[in-house]
């Protein structure tokens, strides 16, 4: 009996969590006299007086490393979702888009859960915030425990995967959101 109330209180409290979870909406864009970096389909764009380095690795379009004066670099790059994830929505049958809402949801449908979301750094320390402007999500992992945050972009019903890594707080965070022209 203690069993069945204790799966009950548990089942209800997960559902608490994923219900209060929300959808951010993407910071207001703000490009106006910045100089614009095209990664294939996205643009990021940097203020000039703040820039001290546009790396493009191996001479692609798909990756790039910016640096701003203070040192801090930003990588920005297209990643398939074999890269990205490991082609783990594959394994669970499912498109990216839908991968993604699981590790945000926490969904307790999906076997090994924890462990896909521990794969991801993704914990207390680590939470995993979502933004949403149309059809395209930003799926943040950003915390104190990991070698680097990320902004995983991708527009529902494609495997396209934008990737942004760097060192962010929640401010740095709505500033490179609020940077991004997303032509998907």
């Amino acid at each position: 009996m203690f069993k069945i109330i204790l799966l009950a209180a548990l089942t209800f409290t997960s559902n608490l969590i994923i219900a209060s979870q929300k959808v951010n909406p993407f910071p207001s864009l703000s490009c106006s006299n910045k100089v614009h970096i095209r990664v294939v389909d996205l643009v990021y764009c940097v203020d000039s007086t703040t820039l001290s380095k546009i790396n493009f690795l191996e001479l692609s379009n798909q990756t790039v490393v910016v640096t701003s004066q203070d040192q801090n670099e930003l990588a920005i790059a297209l990643n398939p979702p074999e890269i990205s994830l490991g082609d783990m929505h594959k394994k669970l049958n499912m498109s990216v888009n839908e991968f993604f809402h699981v590790l945000y949801h926490s969904d307790p449908k999906v076997k090994n859960i924890a462990k896909l979301r521990s794969a991801f750094d993704i914990d207390e320390k680590n939470p995993m915030s979502m933004y949403q402007n149309g059809d395209i999500f930003a799926f943040v992992v950003m915390g104190e425990n990991q070698d680097y945050d990320r902004v995983y972009i991708n527009k529902k019903g494609s495997d396209v995967i934008y990737q942004i890594s760097g060192e962010f707080n929640q401010s740095q965070l709505n500033r490179i959101l609020s940077s991004l022209i997303l032509d998907l």
